[in-house]
């Protein structure tokens, strides 16, 4: 069964809005394991995050009917890219940032494919 490309973006942005959900309300469910307990800052990169994804998730069911706008995949890509340095120099919350990145870059991925 292929899924038509108003399909796709559908799955994509609830997808990514049940993600900064749980981003948002549970930090820690997501992490990695690491140092206990979780550093504040920590929790409150990944809240906001969260709060992004949720915020972005909103701007793209307005547009719900249009391919996923240049800006979206972009965000998501720069995203990526700051995960990949912050991996390069804090080992300590690498294997966090390799999987933000790998996430980011599936999203970017995605939302170009259905452009």
């Amino acid at each position: 069964m292929e899924l038509r490309a108003g399909g796709v973006r559908t799955v994509l942005t609830g997808g990514r809005m049940a993600w900064g959900a749980l981003l948002l309300a549970a930090p820690e469910r997501v992490l990695a394991e690491g140092p206990d307990p979780t550093p504040a800052y920590v929790l409150g990169a990944v809240r906001v995050l969260g709060v992004r994804h949720l915020v972005e998730g909103a701007m793209l069911v307005r547009r719900a009917r249009l391919p996923p706008p240049a800006w979206s995949i972009a965000t998501d890509a720069l995203h990526a890219l700051s995960m990949l340095a912050l991996a390069a120099v804090r080992p300590r919350v690498r294997p966090d940032a390799l999987r933000s990145a790998a996430s980011a870059l599936t999203l970017a991925a995605l939302s170009a494919h259905a452009r």
